[in-house]
């Protein structure tokens, strides 16, 4: 298993993190476990191995932030 973790930032801010799983048998071609992925990032990469993209997952949480709770620090 092929785990990337990325950080987006605005004006050097942390905004959001993301995290894509991919099987070690797919995640072998030039390029996929590289920070800079290139052009199209790991979906264009896997297509160029031959893979078609029929549908992936994606599951989005945000909440306000609160001072009722301890928060979560993005590094």
């Amino acid at each position: 298993m092929l785990v990337r973790s990325r950080r987006y930032l605005i004006n050097g801010h942390p905004v959001e993190t993301a995290v894509s799983y991919l099987p070690a048998v797919i995640a072998t071609g030039p390029r996929i476990a590289e920070p800079d992925t290139g052009p199209g990032g790991i979906y264009a990469r896997l297509e160029e191995m031959g893979y078609r993209l029929d549908r992936f997952d994606e599951e989005i949480k945000a909440c306000m932030p609160s001072t009722m709770r301890p928060t979560e620090t993005i590094t």
